[in-house]
């Protein structure tokens, strides 16, 4: 593991999380701190996909509150503009954010297109079919 220096703490750090995350990784506790934190955010961002995957198999997001998502994906959203704002932001608050944003937009957009647009479309296309199958039945039967 190579070390870089770490203005901040005035001390060598580990290089590829200076590197890539701008976060000064200085003794066994900040290294513990940033892996815990990085293996939290790998759990929040696959917490969602078995939900993305029952939704898109069923055809529908039954049982998940539409009310509950838009709430969640606007919190989600001031999170991610704060982390705009906030010139001391470290990447990882940065992708955290942007990845919750993410799938909360997934669920919401699936509840709207599985409960309202699929929905529409799907009774849509039932009553043209079960029109079709009445103009096709002789309107008097025929008699042998």
């Amino acid at each position: 593991m190579s070390l870089a220096y770490c203005a901040k703490e005035q001390k060598p750090c580990v290089r590829w999380a200076q590197k890539y995350f701008k976060d000064c990784l200085c003794n066994l506790r900040d290294e513990f701190s940033f892996s815990f934190g990085l293996v939290s955010l790998v759990c929040w961002g696959v917490a969602e996909i078995p939900q993305i995957i029952t939704n898109f198999r069923t055809k529908s997001s039954h049982g998940v509150s539409l009310a509950f998502l838009l709430t969640w994906v606007a919190g989600d959203i001031f999170n991610l503009v704060g982390c705009l704002l906030e010139p001391a932001t470290l990447p990882t608050q940065y992708y955290t954010a942007l990845l919750y944003t993410i799938s909360t937009v997934v669920l919401v957009l699936q509840g709207l297109y599985y409960d309202h647009v699929y929905r529409w479309c799907k009774c849509k296309k039932t009553k043209v079919n079960q029109k079709d199958d009445d103009d096709q039945t002789p309107l008097k039967p025929e008699v042998s």
